[in-house]
């Protein structure tokens, strides 16, 4: 299908769209999320339910809440994470059960992308959901 005003380019098709965006990789999609506080643990990570060998992404510069709910939601279609570290996100599909709530001062490492917004602590996580029915 043409575009209109610009019939030299394609623009989709029948029951199709085409999507473009600039620059894609610092581009975050948006998602929606809430905290569920601070966790501290012993054993395993505070999420837990898929691959242990690739649900965690670390980022020495560019590490933040949303970096970390868009990267579990959209691309690992997880229902929990947890920031941790500073730098460290890890996805999950429920709360480990040796998890236990902390204090929310605990959780008070800075994240990496600078902006202000904190990220978990040492060996401490906040931990995210997208399921409004775990959300106050």
């Amino acid at each position: 299908m043409r575009c209109n005003g610009n019939t030299t380019n394609v623009c989709g098709g029948k029951d199709a769209i085409e999507v473009f965006s600039e620059d894609s990789d610092d581009q975050l999609l948006p998602v929606e999320y809430g905290s569920l506080g601070c966790y501290v643990w012993e054993e395993v990570p505070p999420v837990r339910g898929l691959d242990q060998t690739k649900n965690t992404i670390q980022s020495d510069d560019d590490m933040s809440p949303h970096a970390c709910a868009s990267a579990c939601t959209i691309q690992m279609k997880a229902d929990f994470w947890a920031l941790l570290g500073g730098n460290s996100c890890t996805c999950g599909m429920e709360i480990a059960p040796g998890a236990k709530k902390a204090s929310m001062d605990e959780c008070n490492t800075p994240c990496t992308d600078g902006l202000g917004e904190n990220c978990g602590g040492t060996w401490k996580a906040e931990v995210f959901t997208n399921k409004k029915k775990y959300v106050n």
